[in-house]
């Protein structure tokens, strides 16, 4: 019993240590952020997406404490197309670059989406706009991807066109996922006192379940002992 108190003891201070990141003398950091200036030519207002999100922020507007790396940004305003579409940004740390678009009036229709049952989200070109019911006004004229997620249910992939003037609406009735499946980590070494119980009682629910509604991760792990066959 001592032992396994010891061992759990070490893998809680290895965890605590992988979290904080600290540098080989002892000196905790972490990681610098970038920011990013994004603005819209010809009007202002524009609703900005980050990696496909609504950041709740409009034109022109500073997006601040942002991960290194690259970042996908969109913009959306009702009645205006937008050009480019997107724009693939690099953002660095301690730095602070710009994305600018412009925005062109356009012929535009409006956007109904509705589901039963309802709450369903709503994404119009990777774009998540909300719930249903939903009212999307002044989209560009053209072809959009729809795709509606809700838990428990099938997940909806259409294609709709908006003409001009034209007021569209659409309907689903949400389908139920009978495929779910429930998935299962589990770690195993034969120097673990518990675990050979813990993989009695998992071959004894992979037996009972079966793979189609129960899924094993199993991981043979090289600790505690590294002579673990």
């Amino acid at each position: 019993m001592l032992s396994f108190l010891k061992i759990f003891l070490l893998l809680v201070f290895l965890l605590v240590n992988l979290i904080t990141c600290t540098t080989k003398d002892g000196i905790e950091f972490e990681e610098e952020k970038g920011s990013l200036y994004v603005l819209s030519e010809n009007a202002d207002s524009a609703l900005i997406f980050l990696d496909y999100r609504d950041t709740d922020r409009k034109t022109p507007a500073l997006l601040e404490d942002l991960t290194p790396g690259q970042h996908v940004i969109h913009l959306f305003r009702s009645t205006f197309r937008t050009s480019p579409d997107s724009q693939l940004v690099e953002v660095e740390e301690n730095t602070s670059d710009t994305a600018a678009f412009v925005l062109t009036p356009s012929p535009h229709g409006n956007l109904n989406v509705g589901s039963s049952p309802d709450s369903a989200r709503v994404f119009i070109n990777k774009l998540e706009f909300g719930l249903t019911p939903l009212s999307v006004q002044g989209l560009a004229v053209g072809v959009y991807y729809l795709k509606l997620l809700k838990g428990n249910f099938d997940t909806v992939l259409d294609t709709v066109e908006i003409l001009a003037n034209d007021e569209l609406t659409v309907n689903y009735q949400l389908q139920e996922d009978i495929r779910r499946f429930v998935l299962l980590d589990h770690f195993s070494n034969t120097s673990c006192p518990p675990c050979p119980q813990s993989d009695a009682i998992i071959d004894h629910l992979a037996q009972s379940y079966g793979a189609s509604q129960l899924v094993i991760l199993g991981y043979h792990a090289n600790f505690p002992s590294p002579s673990d066959p």
